[in-house]
């Protein structure tokens, strides 16, 4: 089947990430959750539906923002030695303010 192939998808449009089994599960588990979230209610309800018809979106356009991303890090993995992590940040310490003693006689209530 041409139409299952991942390579053949990727050729027609590279905004699309999620292909085949992994479409019609996301498909299949955005319904289920939707279903779940209606007859459940509430908030958790809520947060189901939510997440069900994210998991619908994933499914009927092929893409997954957070699976981009996390495709792009595993391709370009930044790794920083302890030496570059201390050069990005100030290492100055805090200096506390001191502030000069109040005289006695601008305390209101003194009798001085």
């Amino acid at each position: 089947m041409l139409a299952l192939d991942p390579k053949a998808h990727k050729t027609v449009s590279p905004s699309h990430n999620v292909h085949g089994i992994e479409r019609a599960a996301s498909i299949g588990g955005g319904l289920l959750l939707i279903a779940k979230g209606l007859s459940h209610g509430g908030l958790s309800g809520l947060l189901k539906i939510g997440l069900g018809g994210m998991g619908l979106m994933r499914g009927f356009t092929g893409h997954c923002g957070a699976k981009r991303v996390l495709q792009q890090r595993l391709a370009n993995p930044t790794r920083q030695t302890p030496a570059q992590a201390a050069q990005c940040c100030d290492t100055t310490p805090i200096q506390p303010v001191v502030s000069p003693p109040m005289p006695t006689s601008a305390v209101p209530g003194s009798t001085v």
